[in-house]
């Protein structure tokens, strides 16, 4: 398994959002489980979140998620839990292990530990029944989330959605995991539907085990009213004709013998004065017709003589004759066919306790609740006092509450609640009875599915294992033997490499066949190579001794150049010494001629002498020029030629050449234009001789080469550049291509005259050439058979070109 960081990956922003509120949408609406717990699976898309955008991403999903769960437990107990499944999910991937089996096993092995310490030792005071159900309810709830998480992720995976940890698996990782998922999935599924049918079974026998308490304690108490409310009844109808106050006694004293939940008996005249009580000694208490034994206040009383044929009142405390809780019962009493009185019989609430009997289980409870919302009573383990108000206990009021939960909280108890209500009476019956019994029964049957899960598992991995080991070994094996190979540079035996037994595979039947044939390629292809290495070796041996023999031949040709570069200086020294002496020699006697000359000039007499005195003074002058000529060419040869740089001011220099040349374009009949650009500065920073050679060298070869027609010469700035651009064109003969592409070669004459004469000895060009290049400038030259030519040059206006080669 190898793992790449891929750190120039973007996070997809819209898909952490889409986590994050998958998480919280999740976790508002879990699944139903066990009332009151609740399968909240938000905490997977927290896992795939940390997965592929870092844990500390995943653990702010968690958090968030997580938190909405005190809105049903009123605690943050869930969120360390589940952000250390995000943990060990990312710790998971970051060491390359299984993030299907790894969670598994920290549930299995850490998790429910954790769990069961946490909720019993926060100090929440849950049953340990409680504790337990929540701790295997975690159990399901992280399976839930690794499945779900292993599936999310892989899904996102296949739309290209990777984590920042890339990862590889090998066949056997995904084998492993993919055939868990197979078998865990549907039966954690199936696991929970069944925990479902078997959850609500559970509950339905619980609760209908409660309401038939209630019901039998309905009947009980009904019957236990009614009874007693029928022997008044009887003991009224003995009284139809007169009866003394001592007959009444004695029939109060045979009721009260006989029903003995009766704390008191009385009978009163129709103005409520007592004239009769059982026990008799009650009536000794006070004189007979004090307020103190008038009970015309009583509801019992005015209820009968209003009209009522019977009274079961609410629960009140006894007033003159006991101070216990007590339930009236009434009837009236005739003489004669006139109402004469009442007889009230008190019953004693405590006498009640004897209805527990009826209850499902030791644990059960319940209390009565009268038409006034007065607990009537109270089994003794609730704790509530008799006569209490019904409204200052929550659990009272449990009949308003419609559908929803299955259980009422009561204390630190969770309890099932079934009410009835009494015949004839606005009486409530409540029987309350704890949830441990139900979650024992439960916690079984989930400590089962468990168990058959942990088994399936077992036989999932060994499923599986061996499942990967028949398929693989064959390939493994393969594997290994090709490695080997490899290794020991054994190609020719790649043929006798086969992936072995894998027979029942058709998919590695055919890569033995195919390899077996890439093989015999391989083999071909290595015993080519050898061969060519071998043809290789002996030709690199060859092409050795003729690089040897080479390089010898270059030391050899080498040492000649050398020699030859030598003699080449040696006959460049003595040519440049030549031309020094050939200029004195020369120039001596042209010197003599032309000044000779030029007397004889002043002092001849003789027309005819004249022109001859010019043609030898003319030859003369032009045989200097051109050993100038010579004489600059081999300076610039030779690197000997120096500058000499100052500011030029070149419209006077410009002004002087067009006076020079205005008598040689009057006499052959041009036109001679000289424009300088009002942009170009007063001074420029050259060498002036080198300027005026070039001008006059490019300006007499345009009157040499131009029969008719102008000569021009424009001077301007190119200010882009800092350049002084001097222009000179003609409309002479002109040039072709082939002459232009030469123009600037030592001795290439340009053209020829109109009368097929050549013209000049191709020195001025090269020498112009050379020296604008030594001025830091170029030259250019645009040229059209018998249309003319133009030539330009381009100088710098700054002499910081010229270096080493001013003087």
């Amino acid at each position: 398994m190898k793992r790449i960081v891929n750190r120039e990956r973007q996070p997809r922003y819209w898909v952490m959002a889409s986590l994050w509120a998958l998480a919280i949408i999740a976790n508002l609406f879990p699944l139903p489980f066990f009332d009151p717990d609740q399968i909240y699976v938000g905490n997977a898309f927290a896992i795939v979140a940390a997965l592929i955008y870092g844990l500390p991403f995943g653990l702010l999903v968690s958090v968030t998620a997580n938190s909405l769960t005190y809105l049903n437990f009123e605690h943050f107990l869930v969120v360390p839990i589940f952000a250390l499944e995000v943990a060990i999910f990312y710790i998971a991937l970051r060491r390359q292990r299984s993030i299907l089996l790894w969670p598994m096993i920290y549930w299995l092995s850490l998790g429910w530990p954790l769990v069961y310490a946490i909720y019993n030792f926060v100090g929440l005071g849950y049953a340990e029944e409680l504790v337990q159900g929540i701790t295997i309810k975690y159990l399901l709830n992280g399976l839930f989330n690794t499945i779900l998480a292993f599936s999310v992720f892989h899904l996102l995976r296949a739309f290209r959605i990777e984590p920042r940890v890339h990862f590889s698996n090998s066949v056997k990782t995904i084998l492993y995991n993919f055939g868990l998922v197979c078998i865990l999935f549907p039966a954690s599924i199936l696991t929970y539907f069944w925990l479902q049918s078997v959850n609500t079974s559970l509950y339905d026998s619980a609760r209908k085990s409660v309401a038939s308490a209630a019901a039998g304690l309905q009947n009980e108490l009904n019957g236990f009213l009614q009874s007693h409310l029928t022997a008044l009844q009887q003991a009224s109808a003995q009284f139809a004709a007169d009866v003394s106050n001592d007959d009444l006694q004695r029939a109060l004293k045979a009721v009260h013998l006989q029903y003995d939940n009766f704390a008191t008996l009385l009978a009163t005249d129709t103005r409520g004065n007592v004239l009769s009580a059982s026990p008799a000694s009650l009536l000794e208490q006070a004189p007979v017709g004090t307020d103190s034994f008038n009970v015309a206040d009583r509801e019992y009383f005015w209820q009968i003589m209003a009209g009522e044929p019977s009274f079961i009142s609410g629960a009140f405390r006894g007033r003159g004759f006991g101070t216990h809780p007590i339930v009236a019962l009434s009837v009236p009493y005739y003489r004669q066919g006139q109402l004469a009185g009442i007889l009230e019989g008190s019953l004693n609430l405590q006498k009640l306790s004897g209805l527990s009997d009826r209850l499902p289980s030791p644990e059960a409870r319940y209390m009565i609740i009268d038409a006034n919302d007065t607990i009537v009573f109270a089994s003794p383990q609730m704790q509530i006092p008799s006569l209490a108000q019904a409204r200052d206990y929550p659990i009272t009021s449990i009949n308003q509450v419609s559908g929803g939960e299955r259980f009422s909280d009561y204390g630190d108890d969770l309890v099932i609640i079934e009410q009835a209500q009494l015949d004839g009476l606005n009486w409530r019956i409540l029987v309350l009875q704890s949830a441990s019994s139900y979650e024992q029964q439960l916690n079984q049957y989930v400590s089962v599915s468990f168990v058959i899960l942990a088994f399936m598992l077992v036989v999932g991995v060994l499923l599986v294992s061996s499942l990967s080991r028949w398929f693989l070994l064959p390939l493994s094996n393969f594997q290994e033997r090709l490695r080997g190979t490899i290794e020991r540079n054994a190609f020719k035996e790649l043929q006798n490499v086969k992936p072995g037994s894998a027979t029942y595979v058709v998919e590695l039947r055919q890569l033995e066949q195919d390899f077996i044939s890439f093989a015999e390629v391989i083999v071909r292809t290595m015993s080519n190579l050898t061969l060519t290495a071998d043809h290789n070796k002996r030709l690199n041996s060859k092409l050795t001794q003729v690089n040897q023999e080479l390089e010898q031949r270059v030391l050899e040709r080498t040492q000649d150049l050398n020699d030859a570069l030598e003699k080449v200086k040696e006959a460049s020294d003595a040519k440049a010494q030549f031309f020094a002496n050939m200029s004195h020699e020369i120039r001596t006697p042209l010197h003599a001629i032309i000044g000779l000359t030029d007397v004889l000039r002043i002092y001849n007499k003789e027309p005819e002498f004249d022109e001859k005195l010019e043609i030898i003074a003319t030859s003369a002058r032009q045989l200097m020029d051109l050993l100038n000529d010579l004489l600059d060419l081999s300076a610039l040869d030779f690197g000997k030629f120096k500058l000499n740089i100052e500011e030029v001011n070149i419209r006077q220099q410009a002004q002087a050449t067009e006076r020079l040349y205005q008598s040689l374009a009057e006499q052959q009949h041009l036109t001679w234009t000289v424009a300088v650009s009002n942009n170009v500065n007063q001074t420029i920073v050259t060498d002036p001789q080198r300027v005026n050679q070039i001008l006059n060298n490019l300006i007499s070869n345009a009157f040499k080469y131009t029969d008719s027609g102008y000569v021009r010469l424009r001077i301007h700035q190119d200010d882009l550049n800092q350049k002084l651009v001097i222009t000179v064109a003609d409309s002479g003969t002109g040039m072709t291509p082939d002459v232009v592409a030469k123009i600037f070669d030592p001795y290439q004459r340009g053209t020829l005259s109109t009368n097929n004469e050549i013209k000049g000895t191709g020195l001025g060009l090269a020498i112009v050439g050379e020296l604008v290049t030594l001025l830091g400038g170029d030259i250019s030259c645009s040229s059209k058979l018998n249309h003319g030519t133009t030539f330009k040059v381009r100088l710098p206006l700054s002499g910081e070109h010229f270096g080493h080669l001013v003087e």
